[in-house]
Order: structure tokens, then C-alpha cells, then sequence
């Protein structure tokens, strides 16, 4: 895990796809690193994200947080803006000792007040 550093994040996309723009956008307005791969262009990414989801993922983006697939765009938003943090993200992003999840702080920035008495 990254200790202080941010949670990595990937996103395998294409251009003109209007849910990667989507997905994208979410998290630079959050301040959320990502690495993209644009799997029109580089081949070797095409096939790392077959590989990688056993050959089930047939659309774009697909996202992987930690290396765990978290799956399309609006799979990442209802893992963001779940009230409770899933047992997948709790179990990927446990805080340093608060317990609390990172995709819970992710969540926090996203929509603060649906996390207001948390």
C-alpha cells in the first residue's frame, strides 16, 4: 500500500467516449491522480486490460483502484457516493488507523454533505 501517498488509480478509456469523459472529470475536480490508458492506441494496454478482468470487459472506461477492478464509470460514482462505505472499499482503502475507508474520503470530497455526522 502507499503509506501518506494517493491511492493509484487507472482508467483504461478510448477518446470520444463520453462516459471516460465523464469518469475523468470526477476525478480531476476531485484532485484524484489517475493513470490513463487509451486502449485505441497502445495495444499493450488492450491486452493488460483483458488479462486483467479475465476478458469480461467488452466497454470503456474500466477502472481499477489499488489494481482492484472497481469496473465502468458508473461503477466508480456509486462506490463514491455510497453513504457507507461498500466492503470492497473498505477492504481496499482502510485509513491509517481511523478505520475509516479512502474511498469513504473520496467520497467525502465528492458530496461533503452527504457525509456531514459521519
Amino acid at each position: 500500500v502507499h503509506g501518506n501517498k494517493a491511492p493509484l488509480v487507472e482508467v483504461y478509456s478510448m477518446p470520444d467516449c463520453r462516459h471516460c469523459e465523464v469518469a475523468k472529470v470526477h476525478l480531476h475536480q476531485r484532485g484524484i491522480t489517475f493513470v490513463e490508458f487509451d486502449i485505441s492506441q497502445d495495444r499493450e494496454a488492450k491486452i493488460a486490460l483483458m488479462r486483467r478482468t479475465g476478458g469480461t470487459a467488452r466497454t470503456v472506461p474500466q477502472i481499477f483502484i489499488e489494481g482492484e477492478h472497481i469496473g465502468g464509470c458508473s461503477d466508480m460514482l456509486h462506490m463514491l457516493c455510497e453513504a457507507k462505505p461498500s466492503k470492497l472499499a473498505q477492504r481496499l482503502w482502510q485509513s491509517r488507523g481511523a478505520g475509516l475507508a479512502k474511498a469513504s474520503k473520496i467520497a467525502q470530497r465528492l458530496w461533503p454533505s452527504r457525509w456531514a455526522g459521519l
